[in-house]
């Protein structure tokens, strides 16, 4: 008898984490089952599902700052968020805003114009320091500050761009003058106790054994105490050290070469670690350990074709929940154009299209983060709130990375099974053709017609679904096989209540977790 062809079975493969981030290193085929070779302004949770991003509401309308302030600070002392502005009429100036960033006013106005400045809290004083006019030691109510000039406190000798609280007392770094009695490369330190007293012809160390460049940070980023930790890091371009003693300034070369800081603004502490980014990457350490850079499958954007060269001391860092958000400039641009997400915890890094500039955790009775424009503008934003960049559709997408059908021979697609909530646009695409078909999917369907409530031809039917699936019919004959998910939204949702009548936490208006893909073998 003649033999009978089998019947092709179908075949299922799933595609359902998506927390190892964007890889940009990689080869297609290289990339791992987890990760993306293409995303932008989405987020990852830690169940690796990839949603779309929140956006940014503009805090300040009717008071606008004048400039684009170079450091943001929420002062305790002071129970006001500060704003340092280089220039704003000729001279540097202080601003506060008492009310979350809503409306701000002049809180000291003669500093040197185009003076770089750092703020922090000491014991019950908010202290300024810039690299022009040296140490300011305000009041609760910032008035009148202490700025001995010629006297014995000498704060007007101590300058820098950068200052941290350690070991009771002030550390300060990122003085621009090098001649005979100064140095770039020195961090000074105050007397115990007093930010208002300085030794200024022993309480200093100079970090010169790498380089005499200047020293860009200290501490663990704005707003992180660190008088209880053991050491306190100093940062170069492109190195670190480790002060370990507060009674001399002894420290330990961390890092000679690569990790490092671009700014004063570009550390941040979260989850134990303290972060850093500079023209290599982002680099994480504890505080002891040698610092690791964990931006490796990025390194393609950390080149001279990625990223501006000339405004490295216009990149900012800060803390957000459990994750680090980074302002960079992409190559061309003058002031930052690009974030990148970071998680510590589990390593991913996803970038959003955000100009944004100086940020602070904004913590009075809330957990905000709040960011200054990169622009002129002087706006003020509420960061990830809201479903638009301050009134602006946000255009979002994730590809998934290339699958390989039947062991890398052909097959026939049949079916997709996509879950996740909103509406998006999957575009298939297949043997890495960089398009594809496009379908719709819609996941917050409703699942029912309720009877005496519902209306005929009113929209959905029945109660709507927080998640759901969506589902559409293949027919494409391919090797591997990739769908990039993206919308363009002006809205956000919500989850469920918390514990039934909590709050409903916002999200993103889209979310994808997983995809089933049927397709047929079709043999070598």
């Amino acid at each position: 008898m003649p033999k009978v062809a089998s019947r092709p079975s179908i075949a299922t493969i799933q595609v359902q984490r998506f927390d190892g981030g964007l890889n940009l290193r990689d080869a297609p085929t290289e990339i791992a089952s987890n990760e993306t070779p293409d995303c932008m302004n989405v987020t990852l949770d830690e169940r690796g599902g990839g949603e779309a991003r929140l956006g940014i509401v503009k805090l300040n309308a009717g008071s606008l700052l004048p400039a684009a302030p170079m450091y943001l600070y929420y002062s305790t002392v002071a129970d006001a968020l500060l704003a340092y502005i280089s220039a704003d009429g000729g001279v540097g100036k202080l601003y506060k805003s008492a009310d979350g960033g809503v409306t701000w006013s002049v809180a000291y106005s003669t500093f040197a114009s185009g003076a770089q400045g750092a703020i922090i809290d000491f014991k019950n004083r908010v202290v300024v320091v810039n690299t022009l006019d040296g140490v300011y030691s305000f009041p609760s109510d910032l008035s009148s500050p202490t700025h001995t000039v010629g006297g014995s406190a000498n704060m007007e000798e101590v300058r820098g761009s950068a200052i941290a609280v350690w070991q009771n007392k002030l550390w300060v770094t990122g003085d621009i003058r090098e001649d005979a009695t100064h140095s770039q490369a020195r961090v000074w330190f105050s007397n115990a106790g007093n930010e208002q007293v300085w030794t200024v012809a022993t309480a200093f160390v100079d970090l010169r054994d790498v380089d005499t460049k200047i020293c860009t940070g200290i501490g663990a980023g704005a707003g992180m105490d660190v008088t209880g930790k053991p050491t306190l890091l100093v940062f170069k371009e492109t190195s670190v050290y480790r002060m370990n003693d507060p009674a001399t300034g002894a420290y330990t070369t961390l890092h000679p070469k690569g990790a490092g800081a671009a700014s004063a603004s570009a550390i941040a502490a979260n989850l134990g670690r303290i972060c850093s980014i500079n023209r290599e990457g982002i680099w994480v350490t504890d505080g002891l350990a040698v610092p690791i850079r964990v931006s490796d499958k990025l390194q393609p954007l950390f080149s001279s074709d990625g990223i501006d060269y000339a405004n490295f001391a216009k990149w900012t860092a800060a803390p957000y929940r459990d994750r680090v958000c980074f302002n960079i400039c992409r190559e061309g641009a003058t002031t930052p154009n690009l974030m990148l997400e970071y998680h510590p915890e589990l390593g991913w890094t996803v970038p959003h299209t955000l100009s944004i500039g100086p940020m602070v955790p904004y913590t009075k009775q809330t957990t905000r983060l709040i960011g200054a424009a990169a622009d002129a503008s002087g706006e003020v934003y509420a960061m990830f709130t809201g479903g638009t960049d301050d009134g602006v559709a946000i255009p979002s997408r994730y590809q998934t990375p290339w699958v390989p059908l039947s062991d890398g021979d052909e097959a026939r697609l049949r079916y997709l099974r996509a879950f996740g909530r909103g509406s998006v646009s999957a575009q298939l695409r297949i043997d890495f053709a960089a398009i594809g078909e496009d379908y719709e999917l819609d996941f917050g369907q409703g699942f029912g017609f309720v009877w005496d409530t519902d209306l005929w031809d009113a929209g959905v039917w029945g109660e709507p679904a927080i998640e759901g699936n969506a589902d559409t019919s293949l027919d494409q004959v391919c090797k591997h096989v990739s769908f990039m998910f993206s919308a363009s939204t002006t809205n956000s949702t919500n989850r469920a209540a918390l514990l039934g009548d909590g709050i409903a936490p916002e999200v993103g208006a889209w979310a994808i977790y997983g995809t089933k893909l049927d397709y047929i073998p079709l043999g070598t």
